[in-house]
C-alpha cells in the first residue's frame, strides 16, 4: 500500500495551528482567574513542558549555567536549571492577564528601589536609556516605569508567528503613556532616536545576540563567553543620551524586585567603532556580569542560547 506523501510545508503548516490553539486555549481559560492560579497552571505545564518535551533544553540550561556559575555543585545547577523553567513560567502566568491594575497593587506586589534616580533625570529634561538584560520580572519592570508618570517608549524586534507576536503585545502589562512598537532590524535605533527626542525614555532590554553571524561584541560571564548587542551603547553615544541600567530580579520569597542603578558613564575616546565596543564590554562584564550570576536561575535566555566555555573562544 503506498502512502500519500505531504509536503513538509503541511506539517509546518499544522505545528503553527497547534501551537496557536494551545496557547489561545491556556489563555482563555486562564485570563480570569487569580494570578496564583494562572502562575500554578502554567508551573504544572512548565513542568511537562520540561521533564517530558523539551529534555534537550534542560541538558542546554544546566550547561551554560554550569559556565557562568563554575562555583555551583550539580545538586545546586539542577536545582538552578528548575528554577529557571519556574521562571519562565512565571513570566508567561503574569503575560496570561493583567497582574497590576494599580499603583498600589504594584507597591504591594513590587519592590521598587532607588526610583528617584530616574525620575530626576526625567524631570531634567535629559535623554535616557533604562536598559537591562533577561533577567527576572523584566515584564514587570516595563511596566513599571511608566506608573511612576514617565512616558516611555519600548521597542520590540517582531517574532514570527505574526499572531503571537501580537498576542504577546497585547497580553504584557500597559499602564500610563507607554509604547509598544514592533520594529524591523535596521530600524530600531532610528525609531527610538525619534522618541528620545520626542522626551520619551526608551527602553531597551540587551542580550545574547543570534548565534548565527558575528554581531554584538564578545563578552565574558564566568567561564563562558557570549555576544551582545551594541545598541544600546550606539544609541546613547549618537544622541548624547545617559544610560540607566535597571536591575529586575526575583526573591527568595517569589516578590518582584526592580532596582534602579547609578547612571553608566561612558568613555569615549573619538573612535566610535572601539568606544562602541569597550563600552559594551564594560556594560555588561562590569555592570551586569555579577547580576546574571547572582539570578542565574531567571536569565531566561538560556533556554535558547549556547555559550561559549572561554577557553575555546578567543575572538
Amino acid at each position: 500500500m503506498r502512502l500519500l506523501k505531504l509536503p513538509s510545508w503541511f506539517f509546518g503548516l499544522l505545528k503553527a495551528l497547534t501551537f496557536f490553539l494551545f496557547v489561545r486555549i491556556i489563555y482563555l481559560l486562564l485570563r480570569k482567574r487569580s494570578f496564583s492560579t494562572r502562575f500554578n497552571s502554567v508551573i504544572l505545564i512548565a513542568f511537562l513542558f520540561y521533564h517530558v518535551i523539551y529534555r534537550k533544553g534542560a541538558k542546554r540550561i544546566k550547561r551554560n549555567i554550569s559556565l557562568i556559575r563554575p562555583d555551583l555543585n550539580e545538586k545546586e545547577i539542577n536545582q538552578g536549571a528548575w528554577r529557571l523553567a519556574k521562571t519562565i513560567a512565571r513570566s508567561w502566568a503574569a503575560m496570561l492577564g493583567n497582574e497590576f491594575t494599580s499603583m498600589e497593587e504594584v507597591t504591594r506586589k513590587v519592590e521598587v528601589k532607588n526610583p528617584e534616580i530616574l525620575l530626576k533625570r526625567y524631570n531634567e529634561g535629559e535623554k535616557i536609556i533604562a536598559t537591562a538584560v533577561h533577567v527576572g520580572p523584566v515584564d514587570e519592570m516595563i511596566g513599571i516605569i511608566p506608573l511612576f508618570g514617565i512616558r516611555v517608549y519600548v521597542p520590540a524586534e517582531a517574532i514570527n508567528p505574526e499572531w503571537l507576536f501580537k498576542l504577546m503585545m497585547r497580553l504584557r502589562l500597559r499602564f500610563g503613556d507607554i509604547i509598544f512598537e514592533p520594529v524591523k532590524k535596521g530600524k530600531i535605533l532610528s525609531n527610538a532616536s525619534r522618541h528620545l527626542a520626542d522626551g520619551r525614555i526608551v527602553v531597551l532590554v540587551i542580550d545574547v545576540t543570534r548565534k548565527d553571524g558575528n554581531s554584538g561584541v564578545v563578552c565574558k560571564i564566568g567561564n563562558a563567553n557570549a555576544r551582545f548587542s551594541v545598541g544600546a551603547i550606539k544609541l546613547a553615544l549618537e544622541q548624547k543620551a545617559v544610560i540607566i541600567p535597571v536591575f529586575p530580579s526575583l526573591t527568595d520569597d517569589n516578590k518582584s524586585q526592580v532596582v534602579i542603578g547609578s547612571p553608566f558613564e561612558l568613555i569615549e575616546t573619538g573612535d566610535v567603532k572601539k568606544d562602541i565596543e569597550n563600552n559594551t564590554r564594560r556594560l555588561i562584564e562590569e555592570v551586569y556580569a555579577p547580576h546574571i550570576q547572582e539570578n542565574c536561575y531567571s536569565w531566561l535566555r538560556l533556554l535558547w542560547s549556547d555559550l561559549e566555555p572561554t577557553e575555546t573562544n578567543t575572538t
